[in-house]
């Protein structure tokens, strides 16, 4: 039994198992916004780490992983993992101007770029962000897409995507994750 006797409690963290490339992407996005609101770039020794990150990002977007929901059995290419790695590469490019590494600035720009795209050709395909590039389910996540600089607020597509959380994921004044079906039967709960 769990603290008040919440449950379910599991023992073990799956999470040990897993990748979660939205990860870079938050890190990078603080380092730039704290250069951004300081007025001052990077040291040297951070942007070595920053760029470690923005690598890590340029690595692995490609790639499946277990999104923000923490899937333990379901790898995907996650719309909101990806958008994640274009904050890594569109960041950074800016972190790599300040410092004056425009080589890395043009790379990293060039990469970001190429994941709008393929973000993008997978919204277009639906009509709006799903949880993943392959699939039309609806994830609460893609709400955040506006407020990360990936597209403006009146973007058709994010539109439809606002639309479609408010009508098929808000319930009681609350708003679910994601409907979609998951490797954990037992923490659904009726609305």
């Amino acid at each position: 039994r769990g603290f008040a006797g919440t449950g379910p409690v599991r023992l073990g963290n799956a999470a040990a198992l897993q990748t979660q490339h939205d990860t870079w992407g938050q890190m990078v996005w603080l380092a730039e916004r704290v250069a951004s609101e300081d007025g001052v770039p990077p040291s040297m020794d951070r942007f070595s780490w920053i760029t470690s990150l923005v690598e890590g990002a340029r690595r692995v977007w490609r790639t499946p992983d277990a999104g923000i929901w923490e899937f333990r059995e379901r790898s995907a290419r996650y719309t909101f993992s990806h958008v994640w790695c274009w904050v890594a590469l569109d960041r950074g490019a800016s972190l790599a101007g300040m410092v004056g590494r425009l080589d890395l600035a043009s790379t990293w720009a060039e990469e970001a770029r190429e994941i709008r795209a393929h973000v993008l050709q997978a919204a277009d395909r639906v009509g709006f962000f799903g949880q993943t590039l392959d699939n039309d389910e609806d994830d609460a996540s893609s709400l955040m897409l506006p407020m990360l600089g990936f597209v403006p607020f009146t973007d058709p597509r994010f539109v439809q995507t606002l639309e479609r959380c408010e009508r098929r994921l808000a319930a009681g004044g609350l708003m679910r994750r994601y409907v979609a079906e998951d490797d954990r039967p037992e923490e659904h709960t009726s609305a």
